[in-house]
């Protein structure tokens, strides 16, 4: 186990922000919720009927630190630029009551979702919005994932991540489903159509000067958050193992995921490895990572689509992707990889068999290329595209 002084300094921050939202959180709680908003609404006036969206609260809005909040920002914005009303819902809230008969349109997941697609009227479309992989392939790959680390490191206790947010009920209740990424056919055995959208990357720290003067070695980033096993924190370290590469671990939260990293640390030591905690992806420590990065590792178990892979393509950084993760093939920045084996393999190439200037260029590419398909403008222009069809 290896500590620098971003390590340190990364922790200190952390945990004086995490005192500092845990202070606001308590007030929002306590005052604004309770005296305020008894559910969330986001409208304007009425013009040509209401939709619902279950996704996520008001309050979250105008914070920026997941790029779901510039999505779900954009799909009411696009929504309402046709003349709609929107009743915006938390996926979380606990719906009791709620006319869902004045709505033209209900679309996310969660519970207002479920509730207002099982009551709504006969002409009303619902739309299930899938930010996951299938439910049953993700717990059966969940539930793999969980018997190797078991096995590999004699742990028992993890944090689950499948069949948190849907249920199976959920897919017996809409009209469509509207997926992340392209592999649609992993929904194949839903009888529904599908259609598919790439998420987005959060907006670059990196420029293009500072990749044109990056000097690129042998490191490594994993880039999660809750349920590090789900997304092969282990497979990462023994990547890193067999390669001979510096790793750098970013979002590890939770207790269970600390005891899972703290154990792998311990099981691999001639891994020179760093965790930077749960930081935030626009602070100076996750600029730092970036600039000493050269690829990042997602060996998950299954994904809808990583964002932060996506994240991490905007700034000029390749990413190697188990089979799992919504993308149906290689592309520019992303190498898609059939099983662990080929990852390594994939890896060793891609470290051992070029000079810096083939660094320097490819990173160049996936830079621009990430930039222009992975932002807001772009998913906004496809939303608008995909929900024309159901509101005019």
């Amino acid at each position: 186990m290896f500590i620098n002084v971003l390590v340190i300094k990364s922790h200190i921050k952390r945990y004086i922000l995490d005192k500092i939202q845990k202070f606001v959180l308590h007030l929002y709680k306590s005052f604004y919720v309770k005296n305020v908003i008894p559910t969330y609404y986001y409208t304007e006036q009425k013009r040509k009927g209401k939709v619902l969206i279950s996704y996520l609260p008001v309050h979250q809005l105008a914070k920026l630190t997941h790029t779901n909040i510039l999505e779900c920002n954009a799909i009411a914005e696009e929504i309402r630029s046709f003349g709609y009303d929107i009743d915006l819902y938390s996926c979380s809230d606990n719906v009791n009551k709620l006319s869902s008969d004045k709505y033209e349109l209900i679309f996310g997941f969660g519970q207002p979702f479920r509730f207002a697609s099982a009551n709504k009227k006969t002409n009303t479309k619902s739309i299930l919005y899938c930010t996951e992989g299938p439910l049953s392939l993700a717990s059966e790959k969940e539930i793999e994932a969980f018997k190797r680390v078991r096995k590999t490191l004699g742990i028992n206790n993890f944090v689950r991540r499948s069949k948190k947010i849907y249920q199976d009920s959920d897919f017996l209740i809409p009209d469509k489903l509207l997926v992340l990424g392209d592999d649609t056919s992993r929904w194949s055995t839903f009888e529904l159509p599908v259609d598919s959208i790439d998420p987005t990357g959060l907006p670059p720290r990196l420029d293009i000067n500072h990749i044109r003067n990056k000097k690129f070695n042998k490191s490594l980033l994993w880039l999660g958050s809750y349920g590090a096993v789900n997304r092969g924190l282990d497979l990462a370290f023994l990547a890193a193992s067999n390669l001979n590469l510096e790793l750098h671990v970013v979002g590890v939260k939770h207790k269970k995921d600390k005891l899972l990293l703290s154990k792998l640390q311990e099981t691999y030591p001639l891994v020179q490895s760093y965790d930077y905690g749960f930081i935030s992806l626009y602070s100076d420590t996750f600029k730092s990572v970036l600039k000493l990065s050269s690829a990042l590792i997602l060996p998950s178990a299954s994904e809808g689509v990583n964002t932060g892979l996506l994240t991490s393509c905007r700034n000029g950084i390749p990413g190697f992707v188990s089979s799992n993760c919504g993308i149906s093939k290689s592309r520019i920045g992303i190498t898609v990889c059939d099983n662990f084996q080929d990852m390594l393999s994939k890896l060793y190439s891609y470290y051992n068999y070029h000079d810096n200037e083939y660094y320097i260029n490819n990173s160049i590419n996936v830079f621009n290329e990430s930039n222009n398909k992975y932002n807001i403008i772009s998913f906004r222009k496809k939303f608008n595209k995909y929900i024309s069809n159901l509101l005019i």
